[in-house]
């Protein structure tokens, strides 16, 4: 509980920023991302044993069903981080110093972010779903 509410102070204060004054923290937030999904990446690989071949080839231990499943909640969850950005759209517009600036980003910039996230996402989760790689399961 208590890192909830230092969480919400840490949120609370960063309401009293301007929005122009957002960039910085993008920033850092952009790097933090790149450093943990390449992180996820490398640790995955050397667990597969040095190359992601292994990863993608080992046959799946989910089946049937509960395969079906699993593929409808990941496409939902792709689809949540959509719809979140697409109803933030505004807010890019309305912030923007152009009112055609924002476009680009989001015709060329989502998708392929969006892309890439979920490509590395799927490499990180499937030793997971095979197991071999992260011992018995």
């Amino acid at each position: 509980m208590i890192c909830f509410f230092l969480f919400q102070l840490v949120n609370l204060s960063m309401l009293s920023l301007g929005v122009h004054k957002w960039h910085r923290l993008i920033y850092a937030k952009l790097v933090v991302f790149a450093i943990s999904t390449a992180a996820m990446l490398a640790l995955v690989i050397t667990k597969a044993g040095g190359g992601v071949g292994p990863v993608l080839t080992a046959p799946s231990k989910v089946h049937g069903s509960e395969h079906t499943w699993l593929l409808v909640r990941m496409i939902f969850t792709s689809a949540a981080s959509c719809s979140t950005f697409a109803s933030n759209a505004a807010d890019w517009q309305r912030n923007s110093t152009r009112p055609n600036d924002p476009i680009i980003g989001q015709i060329v910039g989502f998708p392929l972010a969006n892309l890439f996230t979920n490509i590395v996402g799927m490499v990180v989760v499937r030793p997971r779903l095979i197991a071999p790689f992260y011992g018995s399961s």
